[in-house]
C-alpha cells in the first residue's frame, strides 16, 4: 500500500465521541496508526491539517462508524469523508479499503455504504473488537509489533478529556426527593355492619384511601367522606383512632389493634399512592401502565403549546416541552412521572421519570418498539434535560405554589414541590465539547422497523427547552 499506513475513524461528532476514542485506542493498542479529528481534543498539534489528503493518499483502511447521529443530513463533515473514501475506493479500486462499523441500528444508512459488508458493534464493543481486528489481519492493513507510545499517549489524552475530572470543591445536586412536609396527625380503622364481601370490595375501590386490616380498614379519611361513597343506609363508625407517628411506629395505644411498625408503614404508604394517583389525575394527567409501575404521562394540549414553564434553580423563569413531535408519522414523545412514598429516614415522594410515546392518539405500547424508541430520543437528554423536565411537570402539577396537596378524604398530605438539595464533598468537571464540531442536533432517530414507526427525516422541535426573557 505504500505510503498508506493510517486506519481513519470517520464518525458523529460529539454524539459518538467516547465510542470513536475507545476505539481508536484498542486499535493503537494493537498497533495500528489511527486517525480521526476526535484527536484535536487532547491539545497538541493535529498531525494532519488537509483531511482530504490524508484520506486520498495516506489512509489504508477507512472505517464509517455507523450510527443514528452519523446518518443525520446534517452531518455535513460524515458525509464528504464518506464520498472522498468512496471517490478513492472506485479511481484506484481498492475493494477493501472501506469497511463500516455498525454502532447502533441505522434506518436509513448512508447510499453509499448500503451494499458493503459490515463489522457489528451493536451487540457488544468487545465482540466487534474482537471481529474487526481479525477482518484487519486478514486485509493486511500495517501495522507494528507494538503499541507506539506516542500514539497511545494522543488517545489517553483524548480519553481524558473527555473523562473530565474531579476536584475537591463542593457541589450541589438536585434529587428526586421530594418531602412530605406534612402527614395527618390521626389515623383510625373504621368499619361497617355490612357484609365481608361488599365491605372488602368497596375498600378496593374507595375514592377516599384505604387499607383492609381484617374486618375493618385503616384510613386518614373522615368518616362523613366514607359515608358519601358507600351506601347511606348502612352506618360507617370509627373503631379505633390513634396519632399516625405512633401507628407507623408500631406502638399504638394497648386497647387497639397492633401492628408491626413495619406492615403499619406499608399501609401508610399504600394510601399515599392512593392520594397521589387521585392528585395528578385531577390535574389532567393520563394513567399508563408500565412494567411493575404505574405513570401519568402529560398529554397534548393540556399545556398550551404544549409548554411547561418553571424557574431555574439560579431565578431565571424557563420552559420545557412535556410533549414533542418526532419524525414523518407525526410520533409524539410523552413526559410522563410516577411515585413510589417513602416513610423512613423522613416521610418523601420519590419522583420517577419516564417518557412514553403515541401515534394518532394512541399509545405505542409494544415492548420492543417503546424501548426503541425510547432509546433513541432520550440518549440526547443529558441530566439537565431530565432534571428541567421534572421540575417543569411538578412546577405544573403545584400550580406554581411552593407545595401540593394529596388527598387523603378531607384531610390532606402535604408535599414540597421543590426537590431536596444535597451538598457532595467534591466536583466533576466535563470538558465542553470542541467549539470547531459539527452543529449538535438531536437526530430524528426513532427505529421504523417496529409498530411502524417510521421516524426518521422529520423535523427536531423548535426550540425543546429554552430560557425566557
Amino acid at each position: 500500500m505504500g505510503d498508506r499506513t493510517f486506519v481513519f475513524l470517520n464518525h458523529a461528532t460529539p454524539e459518538d465521541n467516547a465510542f470513536t476514542t475507545w476505539l481508536g485506542a484498542k486499535l493503537a493498542a494493537a498497533g495500528y496508526d489511527v486517525w480521526s479529528d476526535v484527536l484535536r481534543l487532547g491539545g497538541g498539534e493535529t498531525f494532519w491539517n488537509d483531511i482530504n489528503d490524508g484520506i486520498r493518499r495516506r489512509t489504508a483502511l477507512f472505517l464509517p462508524i455507523l450510527s443514528p447521529a452519523a446518518a443525520n443530513p446534517e452531518k455535513r463533515g460524515v458525509h464528504n469523508e464518506i464520498a472522498i473514501a468512496m471517490q478513492v475506493m472506485r479511481r484506484e479500486k481498492l475493494s477493501n479499503f472501506i469497511l463500516p462499523v455498525l454502532l447502533e441500528y441505522v434506518a436509513e444508512p448512508s447510499p453509499e455504504l448500503i451494499q458493503l459488508n459490515y463489522i457489528d458493534f451493536s451487540s457488544g464493543w468487545a465482540t466487534g473488537l474482537t471481529r474487526l481486528l481479525d477482518r484487519m489481519e486478514k486485509l493486511a492493513i500495517p501495522r507494528r509489533d507494538g503499541p507506539d507510545r506516542a500514539s497511545m499517549d494522543r488517545w489517553l489524552a483524548v480519553q481524558g478529556h473527555l473523562a473530565g475530572a474531579v476536584n475537591d470543591e463542593a457541589s450541589d445536586h438536585t434529587s428526586n426527593w421530594f418531602k412530605i412536609t406534612s402527614l395527618p396527625a390521626m389515623i383510625r380503622y373504621v368499619g361497617t355492619p355490612a357484609g365481608r364481601g361488599v365491605w372488602d370490595e368497596f375498600v378496593k375501590n374507595s375514592k377516599p384511601p384505604m387499607r383492609a386490616h381484617m374486618r375493618l380498614a385503616a384510613t386518614f379519611a373522615e368518616p362523613s367522606e366514607i359515608q358519601l361513597e358507600f351506601s347511606p343506609d348502612i352506618p360507617i363508625k370509627t373503631e379505633y383512632e390513634m396519632p399516625t407517628q405512633a401507628f407507623m411506629d408500631g406502638k399504638p395505644p394497648d386497647n387497639m389493634p397492633h401492628l408491626k411498625g413495619v406492615d403499619a408503614r406499608r399501609m401508610v404508604v399504600d394510601m399515599l399512592r392512593q392520594g397521589w394517583e387521585a392528585f395528578v389525575l385531577s390535574r389532567g394527567l393520563k394513567k399508563h401502565e408500565m412494567s411493575g409501575r404505574t405513570s401519568f404521562y402529560m398529554p397534548e394540549g393540556l399545556l398550551p403549546g404544549d409548554w411547561a414553564h418553571f424557574v431555574t434553580k439560579a431565578g431565571k423563569r424557563a420552559k420545557r416541552k412535556l410533549v414533542g413531535i418526532r419524525g414523518k408519522r407525526k410520533v409524539r414523545y410523552h413526559f410522563a412521572v410516577s411515585a413510589r412514598p417513602q416513610i423512613l429516614p423522613f416521610p418523601r415522594l420519590i419522583i420517577y421519570a419516564h417518557v412514553v410515546f403515541s401515534e394518532g392518539g394512541v399509545l405505542v405500547t409494544h415492548k420492543n418498539a417503546a424501548q426503541r424508541n425510547r432509546k433513541a430520543l432520550c440518549k440526547h437528554w443529558w441530566n439537565a434535560e431530565w432534571r428541567d423536565r421534572q421540575t417543569a411537570m411538578l412546577t405544573f402539577l403545584a400550580q406554581g405554589s411552593e407545595s401540593f396537596d394529596l388527598p387523603l378524604g378531607g384531610v390532606v398530605a402535604t408535599v414540597s414541590a421543590t426537590p431536596i438539595q444535597f451538598e457532595g464533598p467534591c466536583s466533576y468537571v466535563r470538558h465542553a465539547a470542541d467549539d470547531g464540531a459539527e452543529t449538535e442536533e438531536e437526530p430524528d432517530d426513532f427505529d421504523d422497523s417496529l409498530a411502524d414507526l417510521d421516524a426518521r427525516g422529520g423535523p427536531p422541535d423548535d426550540n425543546d427547552g429554552e430560557e425566557e426573557e
